[in-house]
């Protein structure tokens, strides 16, 4: 199926946890039509290895790690199921990053606010509070760049989305606090005061104009 997709054009968006050995697939598929600048994309990524991380790059696959479930929820038990020397496959987002993979962030479930991911991804910690594979932790800016301008790379939609330049559209928010000098445990308290899309006001809390940082 995935090879007629290929040959016809249709993007794949293919679920890891769903789909075991995605990526091997994935693999076979690219032998026969190169994937490379299709953006197929490979979501709820739990575990990945360096090999895995390697074939993404070449296949220029995206990736929407569910980190919510992976990082928040459940990574201090994959965490003590792995042996030391494959801990970092956990939801690796530094390495993915510094191979020049293309990370979208995104909530998939509760939380529902995007700010859990951001934190997740910076913060790595468990809902017991334990740090999953600290040296997998992405930057305030990085996680925040996920959640917006890789987003709009996702959807093709970069040229018109996902950063405040001239000629994109007005989709901005004012938020209740810095995310890039908040306390860290902060970051998933942000809410937005108001929010504007298109350039028009969607939505605007009663205190809006107390402060806030857009």
């Amino acid at each position: 199926m995935a090879v007629h997709c290929a040959h016809n054009d249709i993007r794949v968006i293919a679920n890891a946890n769903l789909s075991p050995g995605i990526i091997d697939i994935l693999d076979e598929v690219d032998r026969e039509v190169p994937l490379n600048e299709r953006r197929w994309v490979v979501g709820h990524v739990s575990l990945l290895t360096p090999r895995d991380i390697e074939r993404i790059v070449r296949m220029g696959l995206l990736i929407t790690p569910h980190t919510n479930s992976n990082i928040y929820k459940s990574g201090h038990l994959l965490q003590k199921r792995l042996p030391p020397d494959r801990r970092a496959e956990i939801t690796p987002l530094r390495s993915l990053l510094d191979a020049g993979v293309k990370i979208s962030l995104v909530t998939d479930n509760v939380p529902i606010s995007l700010f859990w991911p951001v934190w997740e991804s910076v913060a790595r910690r468990s809902v017991t509070d334990e740090r999953v594979v600290p040296s997998q932790a992405i930057t305030r800016a990085e996680a925040i760049r996920c959640a917006t301008h890789h987003g709009a790379y996702l959807s093709f939609d970069e040229a018109k989305k996902g950063s405040i330049e001239p000629g994109k559209l007005a989709d901005l928010a004012v938020l209740s606090a810095d995310p890039l000098s908040v306390e860290e445990n902060g970051l998933r308290d942000i809410t937005s005061l108001i929010t504007i899309v298109g350039g028009r006001i969607v939505y605007q809390s009663p205190n809006w104009t107390a402060g806030g940082q857009v």
